[in-house]
């Protein structure tokens, strides 16, 4: 199934792949609004046992269209923050086993996209998972800093990936606890799928439970944080 920039795949194991297929894969608001109409599609979709997102090309995503956002108003950019922000979060709390396959670079909106599924598996080599906003003077918003430390609660990990907007390597993400797996090019599907019947393995999971407890578990622990003072 094709939309604009995505193509929607279902293997014969009920395995939703989800492709981003417009070359660099660039974040503007007709790209987080797609995204939204995919995530309709799967979650109306019984038969779907899980989901995999992977870049075509050689790139994952490298985040947002800065052309784009050039020509944009304040009013439109903050509805795209929202949009982005519910994409997100709709993401993190899917009633499915997700894995990320970060098959070239992810970068700001692509690795929080990344980092929003379950797991992560990365490609070794030339590949790049960023946080760039430090350099180019694009603020984080508190949303995306809640969002990061919920997912990867390590100090090491927000100092490097965040502060001082390092580029990563697979090798790198990993021992920050970033990805869970580095792999070659050529295993990381299989190693993705891998990873989905490990972690489904014989449990049966009811969507709508299993949503309910991924956002009870994110949510609490973020409002837990923050009553600690550590957000």
């Amino acid at each position: 199934m094709d939309y604009n920039g995505i193509r929607l795949q279902i293997d014969t194991d009920g395995i939703a792949v989800v492709i981003m297929c417009n070359g660099d894969n660039k974040f503007t608001m007709d790209f987080v609004r797609t995204w939204h109409q995919v995530l309709d599609d799967i979650e109306k979709n019984e038969d779907i046992t899980g989901l995999i997102t992977i870049g075509e090309g050689r790139a994952f995503s490298t985040g947002l269209d800065i052309n784009w956002l050039k020509t944009q108003s304040p009013t439109t950019l903050d509805e795209y923050h929202d949009e982005l922000h519910k994409l997100y979060k709709r993401l993190m709390s899917l009633g499915l086993t997700t894995v990320a396959v970060i098959n070239g670079h992810a970068i700001a909106e692509g690795a929080f996209i990344a980092l929003m599924h379950d797991y992560r598996i990365m490609k070794q080599g030339r590949c790049w998972i960023n946080w760039p906003e430090v350099h180019v003077k694009l603020p984080f918003t508190k949303t995306m800093i809640d969002l990061f430390r919920v997912k990867v609660q390590n100090g090491a990990a927000v100092r490097e990936a965040l502060v001082f907007g390092k580029r990563l390597d697979a090798e790198s993400a990993k021992s920050l606890g970033i990805v869970d797996l580095a792999t070659s090019e050529s295993y990381l599907m299989n190693e993705a799928k891998k990873t989905l019947r490990n972690a489904i393995g014989k449990l049966s999971l009811t969507r709508g439970f299993f949503n309910d407890m991924k956002s009870d578990i994110y949510n609490n622990y973020v409002v837990q944080e923050k009553l600690a003072g550590k957000l």
